[in-house]
């Protein structure tokens, strides 16, 4: 299918969190993150390719995509590059329909652990740390105040395709608070004086818990540590003042599953 300069526009514009916001699409690139898009069966609206990048293995997974009857449209190599957010564009882009919602949307009950990134500016921990959740068990994830745009390229990129299987609540704090009370969600903080997460896991058994991360230079909002059923922490040696927060959110999910 032939793709028209004004539609190339638009998909240009999802690069920028104005575009996403407007458009409701965010941009996947390259074919490690495409293909674990065929093996999560989410698929893009749209698979956009260069012809001058094809290998053998971009061949297989513009097949596979055919096979699920996904449009895909050839473009030349210096518009793939403008639609492309990496230095050395591996030359296939996928267009998806973003899947986030509000806190005051129906909730699923099947959402049992659920991490919370409050106000964490970096996009590559918020992507390391939405992997993270998928490989310790959690298929949700809250966001609030001022955290990366979860759809942005780098974040995107950094959740290594984890961003298809996992629901995002993007909300208010205030209204993640009323939904976890309204769903009775225990709220767990991260906080360096905080219980040792070895204390706290006999408290949790059959229970479905929120664990809420706040940046490494301030930490958590006073409004949820308020309203934290348990704050908690690792034990590290005292020479490390305090860990990564993808690191710090990688092993309390962990020791949490």
């Amino acid at each position: 299918m032939a793709i028209t300069r004004k539609e190339l526009k638009i998909i240009k514009s999802c690069l920028t969190k104005k575009g996403r916001k407007t458009h409701r699409k965010y941009l996947a690139e390259g074919v490690r993150l495409l293909e674990d898009s065929l093996r999560h069966q989410v698929y893009p609206e749209l698979v956009i390719y260069s012809k001058s990048h094809l290998e053998v293995r971009t061949e297989h997974l513009l097949m596979g995509f055919k096979k699920k009857e996904v449009p895909i449209t050839q473009v030349s190599a210096n518009e793939i590059k403008l639609l492309s957010d990496t230095k050395t564009p591996q030359g296939v882009i996928g267009v998806f329909k973003m899947q986030e919602q509000t806190a005051t949307e129906p909730f699923s009950k099947k959402s049992r652990n659920i991490l919370w990134c409050e106000n964490l500016s970096d996009p590559g921990n918020v992507g390391t740390l939405i992997r993270s959740a998928l490989a310790f068990g959690y298929n949700t994830v809250f966001v609030s105040g001022e955290t990366a745009d979860i759809y942005s390229p780098k974040v995107v990129r950094s959740t290594m395709g984890a961003i298809f299987k996992m629901k995002i609540v993007k909300d208010t704090t205030i209204n993640i608070l009323q939904l976890i009370s309204k769903n009775k969600l225990k709220l767990l903080a991260a906080d360096m004086h905080g219980k040792p997460i070895h204390f706290v896991k006999k408290q949790l058994e059959k229970s479905r818990f929120v664990l809420a991360i706040g940046s490494e230079g301030f930490g958590l909002s006073r409004e949820i540590k308020s309203k934290a059923d348990i704050p908690v922490r690792i034990d590290h040696n005292d020479a490390v003042e305090s860990l990564n927060a993808a690191v710090a959110g990688s092993i309390l999910m962990n020791d949490l599953k």
